[in-house]
C-alpha cells in the first residue's frame, strides 16, 4: 500500500494550497498514491470548503479541514497541535496510513511523534527556517521570555526532525548547505532539493490568445502605449514595498509609459505606501486575481519585480513568483541573499540583480538588458516544471516506503 497522510498548518483553502499543495497531491494520486489531508482554514480564506472538498472528491483524496486558532499567541499554537496530533492519530490508524509527510515544522511533531508511537514513516518537508523567521520577521521577540522558549524550543526539535525523518525535503540548495554546519548534521535524515513549482501549462503565454489580451486590456485600463513592471503576490512581513515603490520612481523618471501593476489581496496597504511617498495613483494599477486569471493579467507585463528582505532565514526560501514569471518569459528585478534566487536569475538571463541602495545602477542594468523570454521560459521549465516536482516527490515516497 501507498498510503500516505498529508499534514499541513496552511490551508487547502488559501492561494498557498491551490499552487503549493493541491497541485502535487493531485498528481500523485495518479501515479498510485492514496491520500488523506489534514489542514487549518481560515475564515478569510480566498476559496470555499466546498468548492475545495468537490476537488477532494473527485481525485479520491480524503480531506479532514481543522479551523485555524488565531489567537492568543501560542497558546492558540498549542491548542492546534493538539487537535492536529488527536485527528493525525485516529487518521494513521483507520486509513492504514505508511507515510506522514508533514509540510513545515508545526505539522512535524505530528510526524515525529507518530513515527516514534505507531512506526509510521515521517517525512520532513521543511519548507523554509521557520523559527528563524517568525524572529526574522518580529513576529517573536526574544527579549520576551516566552518567545525566547519557544523559539530555543523549535530549534531543538528542528535537530530532531531532521536527525528522525526518513527524508528531509529542502526548497533551496543554500538551504541545505546552510544545514552542513549546524550541530549533528552528520546525522540528518538524506536530503532532496525541490523548490515551488508552477503549472507551467497553466503559466504559459502561449496560452493567451488576443482576444484574451484585448479582454485584459479593457479590464485594467493598461493601453499598448503603456510598459508595464508587476509584481505579484502577498505583501507580508517579508516583501520591500518602499523599495520597489522607489525602483519605479527611478524607472518612471526615466521613461514616462511605464506603469506598476499590482496583483494583490492587499490593495490598501498599497495604497497606503503610494500615498506615504507621493506618488500619483494613476500610475498603479491594483487587482486581486484567482489563480486562473493570473496568466492573463502577467501576459501585459514587460518585467517583474520583488524585493525580499535578505535575513539569514530567507537563505532557504523559494518564491513561488519567480517560477511563475519566468515561466511566462517575464524578466525580473529582484535582490541578492534569498535561497537560490540571484544564482537562477543571472545563471539563465533571466532578468537583474539589484542593490537597493543604488536604484539607479539597477534601473540602468535592467534597461540596458538584453533577454530573450522563449529562453526564459525555457528555464523556468527546466527548474520549476510541476512535473519534474512531482516526479521528486515520488522519489523521496518511494525511497521512504523502501526502508
Amino acid at each position: 500500500m501507498k498510503n500516505i497522510l498529508f499534514v499541513s498548518y496552511d490551508g487547502l483553502t488559501d492561494q498557498l494550497g491551490q499552487s503549493q499543495i493541491l497541485p502535487y497531491i493531485i498528481s500523485l494520486t495518479a501515479q498510485g498514491y492514496s491520500f488523506s489531508i489534514i489542514s487549518f482554514e481560515k475564515e478569510d480564506a480566498l476559496y470555499s470548503q466546498s468548492e475545495i472538498q468537490e476537488i477532494a472528491a473527485a481525485n479520491n483524496i480524503s480531506w479532514y479541514p481543522l479551523s485555524y486558532t488565531k489567537s492568543p499567541p501560542v497558546i492558540s499554537t498549542i491548542f492546534d497541535v493538539y487537535r492536529m496530533l488527536r485527528l493525525a492519530e485516529k487518521v494513521v490508524i483507520d486509513a492504514s496510513i505508511d507515510t506522514i509527510h508533514a509540510r513545515s515544522y508545526i505539522s512535524a511533531l505530528a510526524g515525529l511523534k507518530l513515527k516514534n508511537k505507531l512506526g509510521t514513516k515521517f517525512i520532513f518537508d521543511m519548507r523554509g527556517f521557520w523559527a528563524d523567521e517568525r524572529v526574522d520577521g518580529k513576529l517573536w521577540n526574544l527579549s520576551n521570555p516566552l518567545f525566547d522558549w519557544v523559539y530555543r524550543y523549535f530549534k531543538r526539535k528542528e535537530v530532531d526532525f531532521l536527525i528522525n525523518a526518513d527524508y528531509t525535503i529542502s526548497l533551496t540548495n543554500a538551504g541545505a548547505k546552510e544545514m552542513l554546519n549546524w550541530r549533528s548534521s552528520e546525522r540528518f535524515s538524506p536530503v532532496s532539493i525541490i523548490p515551488c513549482s508552477v503549472d507551467t501549462d497553466l503559466f504559459s503565454p502561449d496560452k493567451i490568445d488576443q482576444t484574451t489580451l484585448d479582454e485584459y486590456r479593457v479590464r485594467t485600463g493598461i493601453d499598448k502605449s503603456h510598459k508595464v513592471l508587476t509584481y505579484l503576490g502577498s505583501i507580508g512581513t517579508w516583501y520591500m514595498l518602499d523599495e520597489m515603490l522607489d525602483f519605479y520612481s527611478e524607472l518612471k523618471s526615466r521613461d514616462s509609459s511605464w506603469k506598476f501593476l499590482f496583483l494583490t489581496r492587499e490593495k490598501e496597504l498599497v495604497l497606503s505606501a503610494i500615498k506615504t511617498k507621493n506618488l500619483d495613483k494613476n500610475d498603479f494599477f491594483i487587482f486581486q486575481a484567482q489563480r486562473t486569471e493570473v496568466p492573463k493579467y502577467l501576459s501585459l507585463t514587460d518585467w517583474g519585480i520583488f524585493f525580499i528582505r535578505p535575513d539569514y532565514s530567507k537563505i532557504s526560501s523559494s518564491p513561488t513568483k519567480q517560477g511563475e514569471l519566468m515561466s511566462m518569459g517575464i524578466p525580473i528585478v529582484t535582490n541578492s541573499g534569498v535561497g537560490d534566487v540571484a544564482e537562477i536569475v543571472e545563471g539563465n538571463n533571466a532578468g537583474v540583480i539589484v542593490d537597493v541602495s543604488l536604484m539607479n545602477e539597477g534601473v540602468e542594468k535592467m534597461v540596458q538588458m538584453n533577454y530573450e523570454k522563449s529562453l526564459i521560459r525555457k528555464s523556468a521549465i527546466q527548474l520549476f516544471d510541476l512535473k519534474t516536482a512531482v516526479a521528486s516527490y515520488a522519489n523521496v515516497y518511494e525511497q521512504t516506503l523502501r526502508k
